[in-house]
């Protein structure tokens, strides 16, 4: 009978010097790639602030909604009626039905289509 050998620390270090080396080898294509073909800098810069403008309107959006959501009132019997029925604690119970402006029957559909 022929007993195969297990892998030895060694074989796993080789293992990791190889994939560093490929990974090694991949970025200094990429880098060559760069250099031979250029990169215009304004577009890139464009591109950059555009993605910048991008997540600054949707922070700002979403800061808007969480102010919209701090005025609605919700009533003690509603939160109390989805932290027992549903299993839910008191802020999940609450922004629920403050998503919902307070209407129990919404928020419990929401929560059984999810």
């Amino acid at each position: 009978k022929t007993r195969k050998s297990r892998p030895t620390m060694a074989d796993a270090g080789s293992a990791k010097d190889k994939t560093s080396a490929r990974e090694a080898s991949q970025l200094a294509d990429i880098d060559k790639y760069v250099e031979d073909e250029g990169v215009d800098k304004s577009k890139a810069q464009e591109a950059l602030s555009s993605i910048q403008d991008d997540h600054q309107k949707e922070l700002e959006a979403k800061i808007q909604r969480e102010k919209e959501l701090a005025k609605v009132k919700v009533t003690k019997t509603n939160v109390e009626f989805l932290m027992k029925e549903m299993e839910m604690t008191k802020e999940a119970a609450e922004r629920q039905l403050k998503i919902h402006n307070d209407d129990v029957v919404l928020a419990v559909r929401e929560l059984l289509a999810s």
